[in-house]
C-alpha cells in the first residue's frame, strides 16, 4: 500500500538531481571564484538536493490526490443519495472513477480498487477509509474519515457529510488556485531579479575578462563570496515569501 507522505526517488531521478547540482556547483565555482575546485564548497548541497526534490514531489502528489478525492466524494455522495449502502456506494464509485479517468494507474482509482477488494473479504468501510486517510497525509481526507466513522456508528447523515467534505476540499483547491494566479507574476519577477546578477556577471566575464580580473584574486574573492551569500539569501527569502500554504 502506497504511503503518500513519502516519495521514493527512482534511480534516474537520483542521477538527474545529483548531476544537475554538480553542474550548478561547478558553474558557481567558475563564475564566482574562477577556479574549478571552488565547486567543492558547494558539494554539501548534494546532501540536501534529493531531500528538497523529494519534498516537492510529495507536495505535488498530495495536491493531485486531494483533487481526485474531491471528485470521488461527489460521485460517492450521488451513489449514497440513490439509496445504496456505503459498501455498494464505494463499489459504484470505483467503477465511475474508472470511466472518468480511463486509467488504472491513477492513485484514487487504485485506492478505490483496494478498498473494494478489502470490503469483499470482510473488512469494514471505516477501517479502509481510516487506513487511506492515514497514508494520504492530507488533512481534509483525515477529517472526512473521522466524521465518516462517527456518522457510520451513530447513524448520522453520510450523504451530507460527503457533500460538505467535497465542497470544503473544492473550495480549498479553488482558493489555492486563485492565490497561485495572483502571485504568479510576482514569482516571475522575483526569479528575474534573482538571476539578473548571474547573467550580468556572465556577460561581463565574456565581454571584458580584464575588467573582472581583480575580483578573482586577493580581496576580490571575499567580495565575490559576500555577493554569493547575499544572492543565496535573496533566493531563499524569495521562495519563502512566495510559498503560500492553506
Amino acid at each position: 500500500m502506497r504511503d503518500y507522505r513519502e516519495y521514493r526517488l527512482q534511480p534516474w531521478e537520483w542521477v538527474a538531481v545529483i548531476l544537475m547540482c554538480t553542474l550548478m556547483a561547478f558553474g558557481a565555482g567558475w563564475l564566482f571564484f574562477d577556479v574549478w575546485y571552488a565547486a567543492l564548497l558547494f558539494m554539501p548541497v548534494l546532501w540536501f538536493a534529493p531531500r528538497l526534490y523529494r519534498s516537492w514531489c510529495v507536495q505535488r502528489m498530495q495536491s493531485s490526490l486531494a483533487m481526485q478525492f474531491q471528485q470521488m466524494l461527489d460521485v460517492l455522495a450521488s451513489a449514497l443519495s440513490a439509496g445504496r449502502s456505503v459498501e455498494s456506494a464505494l463499489q459504484a464509485t470505483y467503477h465511475d472513477m474508472q470511466l472518468l479517468y480511463q486509467s488504472p494507474h491513477i492513485p484514487i482509482v487504485k485506492e478505490l480498487k483496494m478498498m473494494v477488494g478489502r470490503l469483499a473479504v470482510g473488512d469494514t468501510a471505516e477501517s479502509v477509509l481510516k487506513d487511506f486517510a492515514d497514508r494520504s497525509g492530507i488533512e481534509e481526507i483525515a477529517e472526512f474519515a473521522e466524521v465518516f466513522i462517527i456518522c457510520k456508528r451513530s447513524g448520522g447523515n453520510l450523504i451530507e457529510v460527503a457533500r460538505r467534505a467535497a465542497y470544503t476540499i473544492s473550495e480549498r483547491i479553488r482558493v489555492s488556485q486563485e492565490i497561485q494566479v495572483l502571485v504568479a507574476q510576482k514569482k516571475l519577477e522575483a526569479r528575474m531579479l534573482a538571476f539578473t546578477p548571474i547573467v550580468f556577471v556572465v556577460l561581463l566575464r565574456m565581454a571584458s575578462p580584464d575588467y573582472m580580473a581583480p575580483l578573482y584574486s586577493g580581496f576580490g574573492w571575499m567580495v565575490m563570496m559576500g555577493a554569493l551569500v547575499l544572492l543565496t539569501a535573496a533566493i531563499a527569502i524569495m521562495i519563502r515569501i512566495t510559498r503560500i500554504e492553506l
